[in-house]
Protein backbone atom coordinates (compact mmCIF):
# COMPACT_ATOMS: atom_id res chain seq x y z
CA UNK A 1 0.00 0.00 0.00
CA UNK A 2 3.43 2.37 0.93
CA UNK A 3 4.76 1.36 -2.21
CA UNK A 4 0.97 2.03 -4.61
CA UNK A 5 0.61 5.49 -2.86
CA UNK A 6 4.61 6.54 -3.82
CA UNK A 7 5.93 6.45 0.07
CA UNK A 8 8.29 3.98 -0.23
CA UNK A 9 10.30 2.74 -3.27
CA UNK A 10 11.40 -0.71 -2.00
CA UNK A 11 10.74 -3.56 -4.56
CA UNK A 12 8.58 -6.32 -2.86
CA UNK A 13 11.58 -9.07 -1.68
CA UNK A 14 14.62 -6.48 -1.76
CA UNK A 15 16.27 -6.61 1.64
CA UNK A 16 14.58 -2.92 2.68
CA UNK A 17 11.32 -4.37 2.36
CA UNK A 18 12.54 -7.39 4.31
CA UNK A 19 13.65 -5.16 7.11
CA UNK A 20 10.31 -2.69 7.02
CA UNK A 21 8.40 -6.11 6.63
CA UNK A 22 10.25 -7.20 9.93
CA UNK A 23 10.71 -4.29 11.76
CA UNK A 24 7.15 -3.66 11.33
CA UNK A 25 6.00 -7.06 13.11
CA UNK A 26 5.74 -5.96 16.56
CA UNK A 27 2.25 -3.89 15.28
CA UNK A 28 -1.01 -5.69 15.31
CA UNK A 29 -2.59 -5.49 11.75
CA UNK A 30 -4.96 -2.85 12.59
CA UNK A 31 -2.41 -0.21 14.43
CA UNK A 32 -0.72 -1.07 10.71
CA UNK A 33 -3.76 0.03 8.77
CA UNK A 34 -4.08 2.70 10.94
CA UNK A 35 -0.54 4.12 10.21
CA UNK A 36 -0.82 3.45 6.25
CA UNK A 37 -3.97 5.88 6.93
CA UNK A 38 -2.68 8.05 8.38
CA UNK A 39 0.44 8.97 6.03
CA UNK A 40 -1.89 9.61 3.10
CA UNK A 41 -1.28 13.20 3.55
CA UNK A 42 2.32 12.94 4.52
CA UNK A 43 4.61 14.81 2.42
CA UNK A 44 8.53 14.09 3.48
CA UNK A 45 10.24 11.19 3.19
CA UNK A 46 9.01 8.21 4.91
CA UNK A 47 11.85 6.30 6.50
CA UNK A 48 11.16 3.40 9.03
CA UNK A 49 11.55 5.39 12.32
CA UNK A 50 9.18 7.83 10.91
CA UNK A 51 6.88 5.54 9.65
CA UNK A 52 6.78 3.11 12.99
CA UNK A 53 6.32 6.98 14.81
CA UNK A 54 3.50 7.61 12.74
CA UNK A 55 1.95 3.95 13.50
CA UNK A 56 2.42 4.65 17.44
CA UNK A 57 0.76 7.71 16.93
CA UNK A 58 -2.19 6.21 15.77
CA UNK A 59 -2.24 3.53 17.90
CA UNK A 60 -4.81 3.04 20.93
CA UNK A 61 -3.21 2.43 24.21
CA UNK A 62 -4.34 -0.70 25.81
CA UNK A 63 -5.41 0.87 28.77
CA UNK A 64 -8.09 2.53 26.61
CA UNK A 65 -9.47 -0.42 24.66
CA UNK A 66 -11.10 -0.91 28.25
CA UNK A 67 -12.71 2.19 27.80
CA UNK A 68 -14.15 1.68 24.13
CA UNK A 69 -17.64 1.24 24.07
CA UNK A 70 -18.76 -1.76 22.17
CA UNK A 71 -21.79 -1.93 20.00
CA UNK A 72 -23.85 -4.25 20.93
CA UNK A 73 -24.41 -7.06 18.75
CA UNK A 74 -28.13 -8.58 19.22
CA UNK A 75 -29.78 -5.72 20.18
CA UNK A 76 -33.63 -6.07 20.77
CA UNK A 77 -36.52 -4.05 19.83
CA UNK A 78 -38.54 -2.26 22.28
CA UNK A 79 -41.67 -3.95 22.14
CA UNK A 80 -39.00 -7.52 22.40
CA UNK A 81 -37.38 -6.33 25.43
CA UNK A 82 -40.39 -5.04 27.18
CA UNK A 83 -42.04 -8.75 26.63
CA UNK A 84 -39.04 -10.36 27.70
CA UNK A 85 -39.11 -8.23 30.89
CA UNK A 86 -42.98 -9.33 31.41
CA UNK A 87 -41.84 -12.50 30.99
CA UNK A 88 -39.17 -12.51 33.55
CA UNK A 89 -41.46 -10.67 35.88
CA UNK A 90 -43.94 -13.33 35.54
CA UNK A 91 -41.44 -16.33 36.23
CA UNK A 92 -40.31 -14.77 39.30
CA UNK A 93 -43.82 -13.88 40.60
CA UNK A 94 -43.31 -10.01 40.81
Amino acid sequence: MLQAMGKIHHEVGSTEFKVWAKSLQDFSEPDFIAGVKATADHLDYLDLPKFRQIIRQTKMHKSHRQLALEKPKNTLSGDELRSRIAEMKKQLNL
